[in-house]
């Protein structure tokens, strides 16, 4: 299989993971608790951690929009490495996350949340399968940012 189709494959899947998540969360609205795992439907209307969430609508629409003009530059600047075959498996992640979480927010008008962590009384913020594929991909990026530069 070419690596361009590979990649476009995978990330598709990613996305499509994600939003179908989101959508059976919305139509169920399921509130569950496991042993350290909790789901439970939430609708951020901010940004990330529900950071921006009392802001105005006009304010929280022009980032958002200022946010999707850097996202589609990042996602060109990733097509053109995925045009060039090198190592892309963290930008596919960051644009599948990115991409789930921009459906998301015009879909609902916000992003759909759900998976919360209790550990020892411990308690995160919730989030969604598209944060945890834009955290696991900056991770690789940055690994692989500071391996080029020590190589």
């Amino acid at each position: 299989m070419n690596a361009n189709v590979r990649n476009f494959f995978v990330c598709s899947v990613l996305l499509a993971l994600d939003l179908i998540s989101k959508w059976l969360v919305v139509y169920y609205e399921p509130a569950m608790r496991f042993m350290f795992l909790g789901i439970r439907y939430t609708l951020n209307k901010g940004i990330a951690l529900s950071l921006l969430d009392s802001f105005g609508v006009s304010q929280q629409l022009a980032l958002i929009f200022a946010i999707s003009v850097v996202l589609l530059f990042y996602i060109l600047h990733a097509a053109f490495k995925i045009y060039q075959n090198n190592d892309v498996q963290g930008e596919l992640l960051v644009i599948a996350g990115g991409l789930g979480n921009l459906v998301s927010r015009f879909w609902c008008g916000g992003v759909v949340d759900f998976i919360e962590i209790h550990f020892f009384g411990f308690q995160s913020s919730v989030f969604n399968i598209a944060d945890v594929l834009i955290a696991i991909g900056l991770t690789q990026i940055v690994i692989r940012i500071f391996n080029d530069e020590s190589a």
